[in-house]
């Protein structure tokens, strides 16, 4: 495995009706990436009554166009010696990644109460290579406004 990197966002209300892209990246030239772990949680969601269940995708697009409308999510490494992962994580798009080839690896639902913990298995774990992007879509919206914070956590190996 290569070094390990972490990026989150801080909470950040999402406007109910409105479909995002949690995580977006391009791999760095040289490097292949696999995905650890996704974690996104939420703060505002409490009573039955807000009580929903959110759809996802986890994709790997090739030749695909980033999104935009989001915030640049803060990484760092596991190994503190190590300064870059050399790659921006973009987070909360509301104009989502589009075109190219893409594969979907993982599809899923998460209650918005307990939020989504997406932890492949070593056999599980795709490589995803120089130039493609790693998505993690939202793909029902919230009926409300729901603070979500979250964590993705991956590795990069090769140059």
């Amino acid at each position: 495995m290569g070094l390990v990197y972490s990026a989150t966002f801080p909470p950040t209300t999402v406007t109910g009706g409105t479909q995002v892209d949690f995580f977006e990246f391009q791999v760095p030239t040289g490097r292949t990436l696999k995905l650890l772990s996704v974690h996104v949680g939420q703060s505002s969601e409490a009573g039955d009554a807000e009580s929903e269940m959110i759809s996802y995708h986890i994709k790997k697009m090739s030749g695909a166009t980033s999104g935009s409308g989001g915030q640049t999510a803060d990484i760092s490494a596991a190994d503190p010696s190590v300064n870059s992962s050399g790659l921006t994580v973009e987070a909360l798009n509301t104009t989502k990644a589009s075109l190219g080839t893409t594969e979907t690896v993982h599809r899923d639902a998460f209650h918005v109460a307990a939020g989504l913990h997406y932890v492949p298995t070593p056999d599980e774990m795709h490589d995803v290579k120089t130039g493609d992007l790693i998505v993690v879509e939202m793909t029902k919206a919230p009926a409300d406004n729901v603070t979500f914070m979250g964590t993705i956590n991956f590795s990069l190996s090769g140059a």
